[in-house]
C-alpha cells in the first residue's frame, strides 16, 4: 500500500491542544501522509506552535477567519492524496488509525471507511461513542440505509472518524457548507455522502479520540442553532427527489431537532418559541413522515403524542425522551 493520505486539520485558537493533535498524526504507523493544517485566522499562539514543527509532511495554510467547514474545503483543494481524512485540532488519533483504515479501504475498494470514536472526558475517563460493529455495506443493496445505519448511530454524523476516497468526493462535488447558513456541516456532509457512495466499511475499533472538555462551546444549545438546523434539513430535502429517502431522513431530522429542542435553556422566551417551532409546517411533516416510516410501535406512539397533545405535555415528553439521547 503506497496510497497517500491527505489529513486536513482546520485550526482556530487551539494553541493548548494542537501539539497533542499533530504529534498523534505524525506518529502514525502509516507514513505516506501529507498533513494540511489550515490556520483559520488564529489570534492566540497557535501559529507559533505550528512554526515549531519542521516535518516536511506538514503544510500550513494561513487564511482570514471563516468557519471550520470552509477551512476544510480549502484543505481539500490543496490535497494531493488518494484518500482524505479530517482531524480537529483539539482531538488526537491512535497511532494505528490510518494504517488500519487504508488497509480496509484498499481491500474492499470502499469509498468510505469509518472507525469508532472514544469520547474523552475532563477526568480522563473514556467511553466508546458508537455501536461496536465491523461490517462492509454495499449502499445499493440497502434501500433503508438512512434508517438502518444513520438513524441508529452506526453511520455517525462526524467526518473525523472517516477515511474517504478523494476521487469519490471530487466526482460528486461533495464539500462542506458554510456554517453561517447551516449548523452541523458534518451532518450535511454525511447525508450527501451517504446518498452517493457505493461501499462503506465500518470498523469497531475506536481510533479517534474526541476530547469533550476542550470544546464545551460546541455543546451550547440556542434557538438560533435550532433554526439553522432546520435550514440544513430544508436544504437537503430541496435537493432530494426520492420520496423513500426523504421519509427516512425525516426520522433523522426529528431525532436531531427534538434533541436540540429538549436542550434549550429553560427560559420564558424559549418556551414561547418552542411552541411556535412545534407548529411549523416542516416540523409537523417530519414528525408525520417519521411516524409512518418507523416500524416500532413505541416510536409511533411517541410521535403521535408530540403531534396531538397540548403544548405543555409535548414539551415535557420531548425533554424527558430526547434530553439525554446520544
Amino acid at each position: 500500500m503506497n496510497d497517500k493520505i491527505s489529513i486536513i486539520i482546520p485550526v482556530f485558537n487551539v494553541a493548548s491542544t494542537i501539539g497533542r493533535c499533530l504529534d498523534s498524526v505524525l506518529n502514525q504507523t502509516y507514513t505516506s501522509l501529507e498533513i494540511i493544517v489550515v490556520d483559520d485566522g488564529s489570534t492566540d499562539n497557535t501559529t507559533s506552535v505550528l512554526d515549531t514543527y519542521q516535518d516536511n509532511r506538514i503544510r500550513v495554510i494561513h487564511q482570514k477567519n471563516s468557519v471550520q467547514g470552509i477551512a476544510r474545503n480549502v484543505g481539500m483543494k490543496y490535497a494531493t492524496g488518494e484518500y482524505i481524512g479530517f482531524v480537529d485540532g483539539d482531538d488526537s488519533v491512535d497511532k494505528n488509525m490510518y494504517e488500519c483504515m487504508i488497509k480496509a479501504a484498499c481491500e474492499h475498494n470502499a469509498d468510505v471507511v469509518q472507525c469508532n470514536i472514544s469520547n474523552v472526558y475532563s477526568d480522563g475517563t473514556r467511553k466508546v461513542q458508537l455501536p461496536e460493529i465491523s461490517c462492509v455495506v454495499q449502499r445499493q443493496n440497502e434501500p433503508q440505509y438512512f434508517d438502518k445505519y444513520m438513524n441508529r448511530n452506526i453511520h455517525s454524523f462526524e467526518v473525523c472518524n472517516k477515511l474517504i476516497k478523494k476521487d469519490f468526493l471530487m466526482q460528486y462535488q461533495i464539500m462542506f457548507h458554510d456554517t453561517k447558513k447551516v449548523h452541523a456541516e458534518d451532518l450535511l456532509f454525511n447525508l450527501e455522502m451517504a446518498m452517493k457512495m457505493s461501499k462503506i466499511v465500518f470498523l469497531e475499533d475506536h481510533y479517534y479520540f474526541y476530547y469533550l472538555h476542550c470544546r464545551s462551546h460546541s455543546k451550547a444549545n440556542s434557538l438560533q442553532k435550532l433554526l439553522k438546523l432546520c435550514d440544513l434539513f430544508t436544504f437537503f430535502f430541496s435537493e432530494v427527489k426520492d420520496r423513500e429517502i426523504t421519509r427516512q431522513v425525516a426520522g433523522i431530522a426529528v431525532l436531531v431537532l427534538m434533541q436540540n429542542l429538549a436542550r434549550l435553556p429553560h427560559t420564558k422566551e424559549n418556551r414561547e418559541q418552542s411552541k411556535k417551532f412545534l407548529r411549523r409546517e416542516d416540523i409537523r411533516r417530519y414528525l408525520f413522515d417519521s411516524m409512518r416510516q418507523s416500524k416500532k410501535m413505541r416510536h409511533k406512539l411517541l410521535i403521535l403524542t408530540i403531534l396531538t397533545m397540548p403544548t405543555r405535555v409535548k414539551l415535557f415528553i420531548i425533554k424527558s425522551h430526547y434530553f439525554n439521547m446520544r
